[in-house]
């Protein structure tokens, strides 16, 4: 470096003797900013001859992103003359690019004029990732913070890690079904083929030699400052990855373990490749604390997930509950349980059951696609799949063990289902499936099948343990179902056996009748209603209602009725049928309530005489359109021992209607009022009585929204 003119030899051999020996970096520069001397250390620096600095030689070795900045920054401070200070980074001798921070100030004149420019350059990479590193730390605590869910943590935390201190991060996490998830995130330098090569493998096993595998299994940070080719061939297996290494070009990494109490749940890994500085001790410690922080803050996601999870499964649970509580039938029992499935846990859901001969026959199924479930709508009550073969439904049914494909198979399916149903089911569309049994005791009685239908969407083991339980409690549910279709099967047979076949033919009175089950599945009722002429030309009208529902109440009724028709064929009195009826009611063993009203109408006096037992009084629609009810008041029967009641007579004129009901028919809407507002208002209207069926016709009229309880009607027009 030259030495000013006015020094003394010896002052100017000093200085020229501490410019070459110094540790500093040391350059002149000529009015211009040109570099025209450097110091032996720049050449050692970079590893290139003096020769190749000067002028704008040394702009060829500034990394690309800092040199725009620094040339104009160095322009400005060289037409102003203000002292410079500035940070690139340089490549190195050894390959590496360098931060160093290049302070210089001007020679003037007694004008003030620059003459030429002083500088030095000192090595600051140590001190500027040591910042970045504190920057890291800064961002991984706030991003650990915010982070909502596991793969967005990681992603976050990854990106970065890439700020100053690595060229390509990874995360190897083991997920709590013992799976391992990798996630790859590289600086913008770094080709994304060499991404691809590293998100291609997977964590290593914890048995072998690798890295990566020795923190996870040793819970101890791993620190490679140098990887050569030695170390590729010592610690790397197979063949495949060590080729993967040499093409990533990795130079230097840091290993550490993600531990939590009890056990490690994988690996962070930074990587310097190609002529990054290694990695040194205190680049070790950040990337220890952030693995050390995102451990931390993994298992506080993985147990808010897990609680989200529970109160999820906690709701749908609840769900499934209330809707079962309004649901007897078998077919809104499957409906229930579907539409609590779908969309929120599966896209598409269908239940099979097993039929008397122990055929798995498809029963219910569900899509929010009219169309998609159409497709296979159109074959309930079809046999679902062989008895003979193999495939997943077949080893649920034999096994009682659920089964999960996260892919599902077409050709699996061809091993033993119903052709027809497969394709249906492959063309609404299928990702993944879930099949779980349908327990009644202890033997399969059904199969539940959820299917996702993008890639979006995969069923998990977590998803799997809900449908255990789910199918768990619907199985009951579904069971109880089938037991009330056939006790409602069985009293509904019985009840029409009950009911008359025919309603008396008689001159000038015209009977019609309507009986209609509940329209809120509930069982079979006990209403009843029974019109039949007497030797002797009288009709004897009788309705009634038996407490409760099902078999049993069907079996009371048609006890009543019985006794009503056994004791008119002795005494046509009301009183002497009531009696009887209440005999019959004595004799059940569960003293249901029973109301019930019994009249005799005699054609040729145009009368009816009545008595009742705490029943609706029946309503006389007179000609001129007034409304008259029959009155009697009497306890219901099983309550009238010693109770003396006097029978009530009514004339029957011409264009008369007699109505006689069951309190369903006013009810309906749980208003009573209401409901009996509703029939005299329809009484009053004159086309009830012209109808070609005045029972149909109040029944349409009074119960628009239909019936939730059993409702029996009987009318009599005196014509």
């Amino acid at each position: 470096m030259p030495v000013p003119p006015s020094a003394s030899p010896t002052v100017r051999g000093t200085l020229r003797e501490i410019s070459i020996n110094t540790p500093a970096l040391l350059f002149t520069a000529d009015q211009t900013g040109s570099v025209d001397s450097v110091n032996a250390r720049w050449t050692t620096f970079i590893g290139v001859g003096a020769d190749a600095l000067l002028g704008s030689g040394w702009t060829r070795f500034v990394h690309r992103d800092d040199l725009p900045r620094f040339a104009g920054e160095w322009s400005a401070h060289v037409d102003s003359g203000e002292p410079f200070v500035s940070q690139l980074r340089f490549l190195c001798a050894d390959g590496t690019h360098r931060w160093t921070e290049i302070r210089a100030e001007a020679q003037c004149d007694a004008q003030g004029n620059v003459e030429r420019w002083f500088g030095s350059g000192t090595d600051v990479d140590a001190q500027r990732r040591a910042l970045a590193a504190l920057d890291f730390l800064a961002e991984s605590g706030a991003t650990v913070a915010g982070a909502q869910d596991v793969p967005a943590l990681l992603d976050r935390l990854a990106r970065a890690s890439l700020e100053g201190l690595a060229d390509i991060s990874i995360f190897d996490l083991e997920s709590e079904d013992g799976n391992f998830q990798r996630l790859v995130v590289a600086s913008p330098d770094v080709p994304q083929s060499t991404v691809d090569i590293t998100a291609a493998f997977q964590a290593p096993e914890r048995d072998e030699p690798h890295p990566i595998a020795r923190a996870m299994a040793s819970g101890e940070t791993i620190h490679i400052p140098f990887v050569d080719d030695a170390f590729i061939a010592r610690s790397v297996t197979p063949a495949e990855r060590q080729r993967a290494w040499r093409l990533v070009d990795i130079r230097s990494m840091v290993c550490a373990p993600m531990i939590t109490p009890g056990r490690a749940l994988g690996a962070l890994t930074l990587l310097r490749t190609g002529t990054s500085v290694p990695f040194d001790a205190p680049d070790v410690k950040v990337v220890e604390e952030v693995a050390r922080r995102a451990a931390v803050a993994i298992e506080n996601l993985r147990l808010k997930e897990r609680e989200h999870r529970t109160n999820r499964d906690l709701q749908a649970f609840a769900d499934l509950g209330e809707l079962l509580s309004k649901s007897l039938g078998l077919q809104s029992t499957l409906r229930a349980g579907l539409n609590t499935l779908v969309p929120a846990r599966a896209d598409w859901a269908f239940i099979n059951l097993m039929d008397e001969q122990d055929d798995l026959r498809l029963a219910a199924v569900y899509h929010p696609d009219d169309a998609k479930r159409n497709l296979l709508a159109a074959h309930i009550g079809d046999r679902y799949s062989l008895r003979d073969g193999e495939g997943v439904v077949l080893s649920v049914v034999r096994t009682g063990l659920p089964v999960l494909r996260e892919r599902a198979s077409y050709e699996e399916g061809t091993r033993n289902l119903n052709p027809v149903i497969l394709d249906a089911i492959w063309k609404i569309g299928v990702t993944s499936v879930i099949v779980v049994p349908l327990f009644t005791g202890s033997v399969v009685r059904g199969t539940l099948h959820a299917y996702t239908q993008s890639e979006d969407r995969i069923f998990t083991p977590h998803d799997l343990e809900f449908f255990v339980e789910f199918a768990r409690r619907l199985a009951p549910a579904i069971g109880n179902a089938q037991l009330f279709e056939r006790e409602r099967r069985v009293a509904r047979s019985f009840q029409d056996a009950a009911l008359p076949a025919s309603l008396p033919d008689v001159p000038r009175f015209r009977f019609c009748a309507i009986y209609e089950a509940g329209k809120a599945e509930a069982l079979i009722g006990g209403d009843w209603y029974d019109a039949f002429s007497l030797g002797d030309g009288r009709i004897v009208v009788s309705i009634g209602d038996v407490a409760g529902s099902g078999l049993s109440a069907a079996v009371t009724m048609a006890g009543v009725r019985q006794a009503i028709r056994g004791a008119a064929h002795v005494v046509a009195d009301p009183g002497v049928m009531l009696e009887a009826a209440d005999s019959a009611t004595l004799e059940d063993v569960e003293q249901r309530f029973v109301t019930a009203f019994v009249g005799v109408i005699d054609p040729t006096t145009s009368t009816i005489a009545f008595q009742s037992a705490g029943h609706p009084p029946p309503l006389l629609r007179c000609p001129d359109g007034t409304v008259t009810p029959l009155t009697s008041t009497g306890p219901p029967l099983g309550f009238r021992a010693g109770h003396a009641q006097q029978t009530q007579h009514e004339t029957l004129r011409e264009g008369s209607l007699l109505v006689l009901y069951t309190d369903g028919l006013t009810e309906s809407t749980h208003d009573i009022l209401e409901g009996e507002q509703r029939l005299h208002a329809a009484l009053c209207d004159r086309t009830v009585y012209l109808a070609a069926d005045p029972a149909k016709m109040l029944h349409d009229m009074i119960l628009t929204e239909g019936s939730r309880d059993d409702v029996a009607i009987l009318t009599m027009q005196v014509q």
